[in-house]
């Protein structure tokens, strides 16, 4: 069990956003939190391999929940890997090429990059804790860059996992209901917040 935090930087034109984005990794469970949209997700994995995330709007106490025939009919059902490293390992060699392998911090750390998407994408990958130290993506309207700034053992970082009784005091939602819901105002406003995507045409992540 870790968390991290990861500072993000996003820019477009000459505006310039940063938020944090704490990271909490379990053996089938994975949790993140950003610090700029009060927004998070969680992922589980059950004993067949099946997938399910909660989307969590924490300034709402909303938790919209996806099953995985959900993600599956929205298209966005991800590898486990993807989630539990933030990046797929699988594009390692593949779409993004191994560049240069260096010691920082005394970790090893190895470049690739590539284009995913049309993206020119660089990840500094780090082996022993198979998470990125940064991923850098720069495309034509502006770049993006989250960077790895510090990691704990789960039980001493600043942020723990929601509990089960913290997310019993949030109001849930399924994501096949919301087709139904779309005159409640609590609805229009998640789905506003998540830019039209919590209908499903691309993730939140």
């Amino acid at each position: 069990p870790l968390t991290c935090r990861y500072q993000k930087e996003s820019g477009h034109g000459g505006a310039r956003n940063h938020s944090a984005l704490d990271f909490i990794r379990q053996n089938n469970r994975t949790e993140s939190h950003d610090a700029a949209t009060h927004q998070g997700e969680i992922w589980e994995r059950d004993p067949q391999g099946r997938l399910t995330l909660t989307h969590v709007f924490s300034d709402e106490k909303v938790a919209l929940e996806y099953s995985t025939g959900d993600l599956k009919a929205s298209g966005r059902l991800p590898a486990w890997s993807s989630v539990w490293s933030i990046v797929d390992p699988a594009l390692f060699g593949k779409a993004l090429p191994l560049q240069r392998k260096s010691v920082g911090n005394g970790l090893l750390e190895e470049t690739y990059a590539g284009q995913i998407a049309g993206v020119d994408t660089t990840v500094d990958w780090l082996p022993v804790l198979k998470l990125p130290a940064r991923i850098t993506k720069t495309a034509p309207g502006g770049a993006e860059v989250l960077a790895l700034e510090n990691c704990w053992p789960m039980l001493k970082a600043p942020r723990q996992p929601l509990s089960e009784s913290q997310l019993n005091q949030y109001r849930h939602i399924d994501f096949s209901d919301l087709g139904d819901m779309e005159t409640d105002p609590v609805v229009q406003k998640i789905v506003a917040l998540s830019g039209g995507r919590a209908h499903g045409s691309a993730g939140p992540r």
